[in-house]
């Protein structure tokens, strides 16, 4: 294979990716919250904890409950943009 400028360009940005995709953790990932996925345009019923007291949900303007998760001891409440 020749060395040429164009080769030099491409395995370099082939290297970059690579480290790229690699310095992503699974942990990083894990902390991403679910994507909440709705077929109807209905209102959705409130989510039920698995552990712990009920809660009063937080309804949206389009009328879907926000989606939460425990976090250390800690309900968060996720607002996704679409």
């Amino acid at each position: 294979m020749t060395t040429n400028r164009r080769n030099f360009l491409l395995s370099g940005a082939g290297a970059g990716m690579a480290v790229a995709a690699a310095s992503v953790s699974k942990v990083a990932m894990a902390a991403l919250p679910e994507p909440v996925i709705q077929t109807t345009a209905n209102t959705m019923p409130p989510l039920v904890p698995n552990t712990g007291r009920n809660y009063n949900p937080v309804v949206t303007l389009n009328g879907w409950t926000l989606p939460w998760r425990m976090n250390n001891g800690v309900k968060e409440f996720h607002l996704v943009a679409e």
